[in-house]
């Protein structure tokens, strides 16, 4: 389950770090929509050896969504806060 590895990260970090508050709800969303098919993968009639042979490629595309979305948030969250601080030559 190396793969699960980054999910956890960003959820993990999201939630200790008081900086990320806004990507909180991102996160969330990437992991529960991570957790889908990771929960229905055990649980199929046949399943595979691998989540990623028995995932639908629909599932696969909104995880990938769902990370774009983050990593978008993320970057659109560190504009905003480096717009928003002191500016150089100003006292």
């Amino acid at each position: 389950m190396v793969a699960a590895l980054p999910v956890a990260l960003v959820l993990i970090g999201t939630l200790s770090d008081t900086r990320l508050r806004a990507l909180r709800w991102w996160a969330a969303a990437l992991a529960a929509v991570y957790a889908i098919p990771l929960a229905l993968w055990p649980i199929g009639p046949d399943p595979a050896p691998s989540l990623s042979k028995d995932m639908n490629p629909v599932l696969a595309a909104l995880i990938v969504a769902t990370a774009i979305a983050v990593a978008i948030a993320n970057h659109r969250r560190s504009r905003n806060s480096s717009r928003s601080g002191p500016r150089a030559g100003t006292a």
